[in-house]
Parts: structure tokens; C-alpha cells; sequence
């Protein structure tokens, strides 16, 4: 081996080194990184606490115009008054705090309690459905594929059939009615349930009104006939009005959704909408009439009294935390939540004014208070924190209690169990006048808010117009090319026609008719007119003998034909909405393709490095191996030579 070929382990343990600190220094670098990242995120988390801390021991410090500002004050007022916290690491999905969660699980109970009355049973399916089954229903699952959550392994196992968590639960109970119907006696089938979906929707999140996990409460129904289909989706409808308008006390407007925007696979979709305080307007309850396609995609039969085989009429209606959101949005002002008492967690909240004496004796008056309106069935507090009266009050105006009770140290040493009655009564009847004063406060707004959900319709009608300005003007422009082209035709045929009956009366579609002539309604050419020449065209004379090949349309027609190219017109819009749509999901699959092709290539780079550093150690060893080699070759060779000397 030559001086050349023999390689310093000296200069490999240098580049080795060298290879090690800039390794070192990178890793250094990115753990610096995501050190800082998350001390900006610890003072951000800190600084929201302070602030939290201090708007709760002073309240009136909660002071959004909400007319001013809805948007603000709507992401304000969740976080300020515990409803929400935002601050969970998945965007999208946010804590349901105590206060909030009993307001969104008093709504699904007062839901689930008609859904018992109507005979609709509460059930529970899994979450994970098999694309196998998912691909049953093909333009059902068309709308969802963008916005899934798939799971793709199990441990370290990939799945040979992926899973997806429920973006909606027609696929996941179908497959199971398919087998739970046989004849017409299990019908009505009729169940509910209470769970989370997921979709990843959008980008831009916001509480309650748009999220990737969304609890809500959804009902699925079969039945023999449509007629008794669409019996009990009127009838989820009165439901639902006698939760929203009678118990939450908001106003919405019912709607059918178009064709291009109803539920995908439905027959027809049917909506409530409810106008925000900004003008926005929010859909609250989704019902939809499914028809027998969900049937035959399932093969849900049954047999009739005639033992023949038919498919089952089907529905399905749901509702989420919008619900909570309209109910908040519609009551809530610039001081805080105003909740009607079915929905408040706290109906009424008392407040022990404590003065130099007396802590004690107020306390237990409270206490007997709280016990009482328990026992009569109202959700009682006791503020005991070491605040003042007026922060308490702040506190409690700005989380929307309905009824404030404030208990003070009088000149008797207790109270008698008929005055103890006799308060339990009046706050009883406060709360039952609130929610009276609620139910007719609603039916008095009913027309305004049709006037404003009718203006908020318009204006977003306006934008989509307006946003497809350009291709309908351009759709006009060559309609308007092919109207002046048949008009240069027609032109042209009055032309020669006039030409060749230079004696025949004509009819002038444009000028005035001629009503004192031998043919009453008619015109005859003028003697002093140019016959045939172009310029006789802008008259448009026609012989009166083709005007029986003609059809003149009457106004009535004229609507019906102009009627009729609005509709293809908005049809139009809807495609190219839906096409819009489509490629904003396409886009978006594409970046999330991206994000994934970046996240293979940071692998692919660490898996080179990593590579590198192993082909490193071995051509380290592999030269320590070599020289090991030559030393030995050295020593026998020397010890060659002194065998050969003693010989």
C-alpha cells in the first residue's frame, strides 16, 4: 500500500468532529427555536391569565360594543365569561369549560327529551367508519372526502381498509339498519344520538359556530311510507320551535335550501337560519328529507302486508353548538351574556352583603335561601368569595345569571320558615315571568327578524353576483353577438322579400301600424322608400304572407321565457359556486399534500444524515482495521526474517 492510498485518522477524526459540531450547532439552533417559541406562548398564556384575572376581579372592565364590534365581542365574551377556552394546541378544537358545557348539554337535553316523546330512542355508534362502507353511497361521500380525518394505522400496523372518523353518521347506522329491518312491523325505525363529529372544514376556525369537532345531537329515521316521512320531519320541526322560540327565546327563518345546496344524497334540505347581530346569517338546524336513496344504497328493505319488497323512506335532522351560539348572540349586550333561565347552569345567584357584624348570621341565611330554591327545583348559588359586593355583582351580570339575590343582616336573628316560603315564591315567579317576558319578546320580533334575515339574504346575494360579474358579462356579450347576428339575418330576408312583392302589404314590427288602411293593423310599403335597400332593414319589414311562419310572443309568454332563463341563469351560478368549491377542496388537498411531501422530505434528509454518520463510523473502524493489518503484516514479516537469519 502506497503513502498516497493511506488515509490520516487523524484527518477523518477532524472531519468527524467538524461533521459532529455543525450537527450539533443545527440541533442546538432548533431547540433554541422552539425554546423561544414556546416562552413567547407561555407569556402570551400568561399575559391572557393576567388579564382574565383582572376582568374577573373587576368585571366592569368588560366593555365591547357589541353593535360596534360583534366579532370581538362574541370571542370576548366566551372566554371571559368560561364558556370556551382557545388555547387547546389542535386549532379547531376547543375546551368545553364547566359553564359552557352545561349550557350545550342543557340544549341536547331538552332535544333528547322530545326525541323520547316521539318515540326516537338514544343510541351510541362508533366514531370510525371503514371507507369500504363509506364508498357505498359515492356522492354522499363525495362532499365529505375534503374534510376527513382518516386514520391510517393501528400502532405500527397499516390498515388494509382506512378509517375515517365520522364526518356524519349516515354510513355508520345504515349499515346497521340494513340488518336490524325485516318488515313493515319494525317500522317506524326511529334513534338519536349525542356525539362528536369531525371536518376539517376550513382554515379559519371560530368557537361554537365553526369548528373540526363538533358535538351535536342528530336523529335518523325509516319508514314505510314518504307521507310518514315527511309527517315526522314536521314534526322535529315543531320540536325544534318549541326548544329555540319557547325555551332559548331566538327567532330564526325557515328556508329549503336549492338544489346545488341541499345535504348531498337528499332528496330536499330544509334549514333554520338565524340573522347575527353583524348582519351574518347562521344555520342552526339541518333537516333532510332522504327518500329511498340512502335505502337502496344500504339495502334497507322491508317487507310490506303483501309480503312484496320495498326500500324504507328515510330523514335525518341535527343540530350542533350553533344553536348555543345564536342563543348567546341573540341575548347577549356590551355588559356581558343575558341567558334565559332554562338555559343558564346558575338561575339564580345570591350575594351576601356582609357588613361590620353579622358575617355569620348572613351566611346561614344563604345557605337555608340556596337549600330552599334547590328543593324547589331552581339552580341556586352562593357567591362566599372574598370580593367585594360590587365586584360580585359585575362578575355574575357579566356571565348573564338570571336573578340576583342579595342577602343582608337585618335586626331579627333569623328567619321563620313562612318567609323563607314566601321568597322562594317571589324568585319562582321572577324566573317564570323572565321566561314568559322571553316567549312574547320573541313572537313580537318574529317579522323584524324576517326583515332582517330577508336584507342579510340580499346582501349576500348581491356578492355572489357581483363576485361573478365578469363571466356573466361575458356570457352576455356573446349572446348580445348572436342576437345582432340573427337580426343581420332576419334583416337581410325582409330585404329580398320586400324586393321581389314590391306590391304586398308588410308588417313593420318597429313602427306604427297603418289602422285607417285596407288591411287594419298592417302597413304598406311607402312609394318613396328605397325598396331593398339596407337601410328598409332598421324598419324590419316583413311580408305579411311569412308573418304566418312567424310567432309573435305575447307578454305573458315573454315572462314565462324570461322566467325560465333566470332559472337557468341561477342554475348557472349554482355550478359554477359548486365548481368553485370543489377547487378551493382540490387546492386545499394539494397543500395538504404539500405539507406532507416537506414533512417526507425533512425525513428523507434526517435519514441521510443519519446514514451518513454510520458510513463515517465504519470507514473510521475500517482504516483503524487497516492499519491494525499492515502492523501485523510488519511483525510477521519481521519475524520472517529472523527465522530465515537463524537458519
Amino acid at each position: 500500500m502506497s503513502e498516497e492510498e493511506v488515509v490520516d485518522p487523524a484527518v477523518l477524526a477532524a472531519k468527524k468532529a467538524e461533521r459532529e459540531a455543525k450537527k450539533a450547532a443545527k440541533k442546538a439552533a432548533k431547540e433554541k427555536k422552539a425554546l423561544e417559541k414556546k416562552a413567547k406562548q407561555e407569556a402570551a398564556a400568561k399575559a391572557a391569565a393576567a388579564k382574565k384575572a383582572a376582568a374577573a376581579a373587576n368585571t366592569s372592565q368588560f366593555v365591547v360594543d357589541k353593535a360596534g364590534d360583534f366579532a370581538e365581542w362574541f370571542d370576548q365574551i366566551l372566554t371571559m365569561a368560561d364558556v370556551v377556552d382557545k388555547r387547546y394546541p389542535v386549532k379547531g378544537m376547543d375546551v368545553f369549560k364547566p359553564y359552557g358545557y352545561y349550557m350545550h348539554r342543557n340544549i341536547m337535553r331538552m332535544v333528547e327529551d322530545e326525541w323520547e316523546e316521539q318515540g326516537c330512542e338514544h343510541a351510541l355508534f362508533p366514531s370510525c367508519i371503514p371507507q369500504s362502507l363509506l364508498d357505498k353511497e359515492a356522492e354522499h361521500l363525495e362532499g365529505f372526502v375534503p374534510e376527513a380525518y382518516w386514520v391510517d394505522y393501528a400502532g405500527k400496523t397499516k390498515l388494509d381498509d382506512r378509517l375515517a372518523l365520522r364526518p356524519t353518521s349516515e354510513t355508520a347506522m345504515y349499515s346497521m339498519f340494513s340488518m336490524w329491518i325485516r318488515t313493515y312491523r319494525d317500522l317506524p325505525l326511529k334513534m338519536h344520538q349525542t356525539c362528536s363529529v369531525y371536518r376539517f372544514e376550513t382554515k379559519s376556525t371560530k368557537p361554537l359556530i365553526r369548528v373540526r369537532e363538533i358535538p351535536w345531537n342528530e336523529a335518523h329515521t325509516c319508514h314505510a311510507t314518504k307521507a310518514e316521512a315527511q309527517e315526522n320531519l314536521d314534526a322535529a320541526w315543531e320540536s325544534y320551535d318549541k326548544v329555540f322560540h319557547g325555551e332559548l327565546g331566538f327567532w330564526g327563518v325557515k328556508l329549503y335550501r336549492a338544489p346545488w345546496d341541499k345535504f348531498a344524497g337528499a332528496d330536499h334540505t330544509e334549514v333554520l337560519d338565524v340573522v347575527m347581530p353583524c348582519g351574518r346569517v347562521l344555520q342552526t338546524v339541518g333537516a333532510h328529507n332522504l327518500g329511498q336513496r340512502f335505502s337502496k344504497g344500504f339495502d334497507i328493505k322491508f317487507k310490506d302486508e303483501n309480503n312484496e319488497d320495498k326500500h324504507s323512506w328515510m330523514t335525518c335532522y341535527g343540530i350542533s353548538t350553533r344553536v348555543l351560539a345564536a342563543a348567546i348572540s341573540a341575548h347577549g349586550d356590551s355588559k356581558g351574556l343575558i341567558l334565559p333561565p332554562a338555559l343558564a347552569q346558575k338561575q339564580v345567584v345570591i350575594v351576601p352583603i356582609i357588613r361590620k357584624t353579622g358575617r355569620e348570621e348572613v351566611y346561614a341565611r344563604c345557605a337555608e335561601l340556596a337549600k330552599e330554591l334547590k328543593a324547589a327545583g331552581i339552580r341556586a348559588h352562593v357567591d362566599t368569595r372574598d370580593l367585594s359586593p360590587g365586584a360580585k355583582f359585575f362578575f355574575w351580570e357579566m356571565k348573564g345569571v338570571p336573578v340576583r339575590v342579595e342577602v343582608v343582616a337585618g335586626p331579627s336573628s333569623g328567619s321563620t320558615p313562612q318567609q323563607m316560603d314566601r321568597l322562594t315564591d317571589l324568585v319562582k315567579r321572577d324566573l317564570d315571568a323572565l321566561q314568559t317576558r322571553l316567549r312574547g319578546m320573541d313572537a313580537r320580533g318574529g317579522k323584524g327578524v324576517l326583515a332582517r334575515h330577508n336584507r342579510a339574504a340580499m346582501n349576500a346575494l348581491q356578492v355572489s353576483v357581483a363576485s361573478k360579474t365578469h363571466d356573466f358579462q361575458t356570457a352576455l356579450r356573446k349572446h348580445s353577438k348572436a342576437v345582432a347576428e340573427a337580426e343581420n339575418r332576419r334583416g337581410a330576408y325582409a330585404s329580398q322579400s320586400a324586393l321581389s312583392l314590391m306590391d304586398a302589404p308588410v308588417v313593420s314590427l318597429l313602427g306604427d301600424t297603418d289602422e285607417g288602411g285596407a288591411f287594419p293593423g298592417v302597413q304598406g310599403m311607402d312609394p318613396n322608400t328605397n325598396r331593398g335597400d339596407p337601410a328598409v332593414d332598421e324598419r324590419a319589414l316583413i311580408p305579411a304572407e311569412a308573418m304566418s311562419a312567424l310567432t309573435v310572443l305575447s307578454s305573458e309568454a315573454e315572462l314565462d321565457v324570461r322566467a325560465r332563463s333566470i332559472g337557468v341563469i341561477n342554475r348557472t351560478l349554482g355550478e359554477i359556486s359548486q365548481m368553485y368549491r370543489r377547487l378551493n377542496m382540490i387546492l386545499e388537498e394539494q397543500g395538504q399534500g404539500l405539507l406532507q411531501v416537506d414533512g417526507n422530505m425533512d425525513a428523507v434528509v434526517e435519514n441521510v444524515e443519519t446514514g451518513q454518520t454510520h458510513l463515517e463510523r465504519y470507514l473510521t473502524r475500517l482504516e483503524g482495521s487497516r492499519w491494525l493489518m499492515m502492523k501485523i503484516v510488519g511483525v510477521l514479516f519481521v519475524f520472517m526474517l529472523l527465522f530465515a537469519f537463524i537458519r
